[in-house]
């Protein structure tokens, strides 16, 4: 996945910065709650060029939700920009519209792709190829091709699936559907209705949802059958919208993401215990 705000413009907005001092540098990102890595030591020479450069460490330039958060501190430096500097200030919009980026009634704003999945930046971090590859088909397919969005969709739940019981060193017997696949991980993740306590608070709440994970995924599966790639169908049959690619993809990615990211807390709380 590329990064949302090239390295070209977050090094002119760094070069700004330099006439600022470290504490007004600080303020406007920890607005944002952004925090710099001070163990970090960047090549740049100057106090204010390191500082900058240790806060972009701490930044994940392709997630969407970071990034947007990147754009509401650009916001804030342009429009004290244009007090003093308004030739600078447009030059520092420019670079925004190059990447991509543009402009609202709030400042400026991702474009409507990266927005729609925002979702997927988590399962990035997970080594596996072929992920990847259907991280990037989804982003390219959503608005033009919304029939390979939604077979996509399905079957990066199924990578999701198998790539966590890999990790789990837990086999899968045949080529199970979707289904199959993603009641085993909910299983192995202690996730199935049947695991929840029934003394836990909200018992009933938590079960539901777990259910409705069922219904979710079956008709992931029968939406992909339909109207997705990877089937042959009747060269005259309609096909969905993008706004239906965006409802699988958002489903698809959601699930996904929950799974990836339970796998990791209890990858973690079994280290610790490990190390108790």
């Amino acid at each position: 996945m590329r990064d949302l705000i090239s390295k070209r413009t977050r090094t002119e907005f760094r070069e700004v910065l330099v006439g600022w001092t470290i504490r007004e540098i600080a303020i406007e990102f920890g607005n944002e709650d952004f925090t710099p890595n001070d163990e970090y030591c960047p090549p740049e020479l100057g106090a204010r060029r390191i500082h900058v450069e240790r806060l972009y460490r701490n930044i994940d330039f392709r997630n969407p939700g970071q990034v947007s958060r990147v754009l509401r501190v650009y916001d804030s430096i342009i429009s004290r920009l244009r007090q003093f500097n308004p030739e600078k200030a447009e030059f520092l919009c420019a670079c925004l519209r190059r990447d991509g980026c543009r402009e609202s009634d709030i400042g400026f704003v991702l474009p409507p792709d990266a927005a729609q999945v925002a979702q997927i930046a988590p399962l990035s971090k997970i080594d596996a190829p072929q992920l990847s590859a259907q991280i990037i088909r989804i982003q390219s397919a959503v608005d033009h091709d919304p029939p390979l969005a939604i077979g996509t969709a399905k079957e990066l739940v199924e990578t999701t699936c198998k790539t966590i019981l890999s990790e789990l060193m837990q086999s899968v017997a045949g080529t199970p559907d979707v289904t199959a696949l993603v009641k085993q991980t909910l299983s192995e993740l202690k996730l199935l209705p049947d695991n929840i306590h029934e003394d836990a608070k909200g018992a009933e709440a938590i079960k539901k949802i777990l259910r409705s994970l069922g219904a979710l995924v079956q008709g992931m599966a029968e939406t992909r059958n339909l109207y997705g790639t990877g089937h042959g169908s009747d060269g005259r049959a309609s096909t969905l919208t993008p706004s239906h690619a965006r409802l699988m993809v958002g489903a698809a990615t959601t699930l996904a993401t929950f799974l990836f990211e339970t796998h990791e807390a209890r990858k973690k709380a079994n280290l610790t215990k490990k190390a108790v």
